[in-house]
């Protein structure tokens, strides 16, 4: 009696489990390398006392990590004030290192709430953000405006570059979103927004540039309108205006005009008559330096073969005599 081989088949429901497990491996791993940070928040409630603060960085991961306390770019008006130690130290796995910051905050900061944030770095990684809160107290007053843009004339294939400047006149700091629009006579053609927010501080001025590269843009005249929202949404500055051409690629792509055609192939005929004229009223003296020329070329070139097949031979001659009398008994030369 014949018997049927019984292999294993898994279960609709097994494959489903196994899928799921496959798909959610990558997020357990990611989640095993990171540095967490303690406390999260702090509020300085008296920030004209010099005061020091503890925070603690825990290496949950299963290596070692070379750490570095990175503050935040928006809050490096605030470096100078707050001292951070140390700023960069090794991590084992499953350890932690307690951080020591010290303020010194001045009287002069902006009347509003600031935020210092710090968090530990790696190679690859960012860890947790430590956000230390202070408000200053006092009358903020908003007062940010657009002082000058500037773009240059380009032609059809060059990027239009923007120049705008800021003032802000305000006592505070200046939180601002930009928002640009490029118009023709037709409407409006492109339009910028920034996701980035641009910090001006209070009683400055701050210059930015733009890159922007109109799609397909015809020749003509054009109009560039920049304004910026600020303080959360709630106010914007009036907006300023430049204009600015742009002209067609290169002036070498214009027509040309149809008696450049026939003038230009005159005078290619007349040049190659000229060249056979030319060489055929050559004197013979030269044409008897390019033979002679020609005939030493040619002998080099035997010379070089017959120094090639001589060292052949003095090859083949002492390999022949090694053979025959003993290696290294005679050599022919």
């Amino acid at each position: 009696m014949n018997r049927k081989k019984e292999g294993y088949s898994a279960s609709p429901k097994t494959i489903l489990l196994i899928t799921l497990l496959i798909c959610l491996m990558p997020l357990s791993l990611g989640n095993v390398r990171a540095l967490q940070t303690f406390p999260t928040q702090t509020e300085i409630t008296d920030y004209s006392k010099a005061q020091t603060f503890i925070i603690t960085v825990f290496n949950d991961g299963p290596k070692t990590e070379d750490v570095t306390m990175s503050i935040d770019p928006y809050s490096f008006y605030l470096k100078d004030h707050i001292k951070v130690e140390p700023e960069s130290f090794r991590l084992a796995p499953n350890s932690r290192r307690n951080v020591e910051l010290t303020s010194s905050l001045p009287s002069s900061l902006s009347p509003e709430t600031h935020h210092f944030r710090i968090m530990p770095v790696t190679k690859d990684q960012k860890g947790g953000v430590a956000d230390f809160t202070f408000t200053v107290p006092g009358e903020a007053r908003h007062d940010l405006s657009v002082s000058q843009v500037k773009a240059g004339d380009i032609m059809q294939d060059e990027p239009i570059i923007i120049d705008i400047f800021l003032n802000n006149k305000g006592n505070v700091i200046a939180w601002a979103t930009p928002h640009i629009t490029i118009h023709n006579a037709s409407g409006i053609v492109a339009e910028i927004e920034s996701e980035s927010i641009i910090q001006i501080m209070p009683r400055s001025s701050y210059n930015l540039t733009f890159r922007h590269e109109l799609f397909e843009p015809g020749p003509g005249v054009y109009r560039i309108a920049v304004r910026f929202d600020y303080d959360g949404g709630k106010l914007s500055t009036e907006e300023k205006a430049a204009a600015f051409s742009i002209k067609e690629t290169a002036e070498e792509h214009k027509e040309v005009p149809w008696i450049i055609w026939p003038v230009a192939g005159l005078a290619a005929f007349l040049a190659v008559i000229f060249a056979v004229w030319a060489g055929r009223r050559e004197p013979s003296k030269a044409r008897r330096i390019r033979a002679l020329m020609k005939r030493i070329e040619r002998l080099e070139k035997e010379t070089s073969r017959m120094v090639l097949e001589t060292d052949a031979f003095v090859r083949r001659s002492n390999h022949w005599l090694n053979e025959r009398f003993g290696e290294g008994n005679y050599e022919f030369r």
